[in-house]
């Protein structure tokens, strides 16, 4: 794929088609206008120069608010709410307008995404990564677009990070426990939930330094997932004294098991 530079104008794109900047500015507004082989052209031109139309420049003609895109991995999950509430407060107080894209953890759609937002030049991204390796981050990055990668880190140092002590998080909540008198403490987890791991981490470490083994079930980051962990955690022989939950959906998902089950809580 040709890397794409942000120093390509309309002008270039022109000048390749062998038509005037009109033209193209018509074919990239989807004009009915344009006769098939010019629109070939410019296309043709368009991919082989890796132009990237300067949307915001035309919105600002227009207008239009300076856009800041948010991309979040799971909307229905309320800590990405709460943040999305946030950020979007901060941003209109400023003059500024959100942008919100919502991935569902899904590696094609922050593709699909990122490129949308380099489309557009938005002015920034605030990133809550499914895949911290996309070479879209790079490309927006590139484009002189900043990027802040939020909750979970990317793979490109160039960004900035906003992220919280997850493996401190875990240690934290397995220590607590140990010093309650718990010895046997489960751990719903989820494998593809890079914020998840790292809390699980800290609780396997705390878990084996104390001698004991650690026990964890996938929650898959959801609240049904964090049902049926919870479910099949207590399930177990010597079942577990006390859980932790690797977010707050899980937790909900357990806290449903437990009443279901008639398990009092904290008694």
């Amino acid at each position: 794929m040709k890397k794409r530079d942000a120093t390509i104008r309309l002008r270039d794109v022109a000048r390749r088609a062998g038509v005037s900047p009109a033209t193209v500015s018509r074919v990239l507004n989807a004009s009915p206008t344009v006769q098939p082989e010019y629109q070939a052209r410019v296309l043709s031109a368009i991919e082989e120069l890796g132009y990237r139309p300067n949307r915001l420049a035309q919105n600002l003609r227009r207008q239009k608010a300076e856009m800041i895109g948010v991309v979040v991995a799971d909307i229905e999950n309320p800590f990405f709410t709460e943040m999305v509430r946030a950020v979007e407060d901060a941003a209109y107080r400023l003059g500024y307008r959100v942008l919100l894209c919502n991935t569902d953890e899904n590696e094609e759609k922050q593709r699909a995404y990122l490129e949308v937002l380099a489309a557009e030049r938005v002015l920034g991204v605030i990133l809550s990564p499914s895949n911290p390796a996309d070479a879209e981050i790079g490309e927006l990055l590139n484009l002189g677009i900043p990027l802040i990668a939020f909750d979970r880190s990317v793979h490109d140092p160039r960004a900035d990070t906003v992220i919280a002590d997850n493996v401190g998080a875990g240690r934290a909540a397995a220590r607590l426990l140990l010093e309650a008198g718990h010895t046997r403490i489960g751990f719903i987890s989820s494998p593809e939930i890079e914020t998840v791991v790292q809390r699980l981490s800290g609780y396997e470490e705390v878990v084996r330094s104390a001698g004991l083994e650690p026990r964890a079930a996938p929650g898959w980051s959801r609240i049904e997932g964090g049902m049926t962990a919870a479910e099949q955690l207590l399930g177990e022989r010597d079942a577990p004294s006390a859980l932790i939950a690797g977010n707050n959906l899980m937790a909900l998902g357990a806290l449903r098991a437990l009443r279901t089950l008639g398990v009092r809580i904290p008694a």
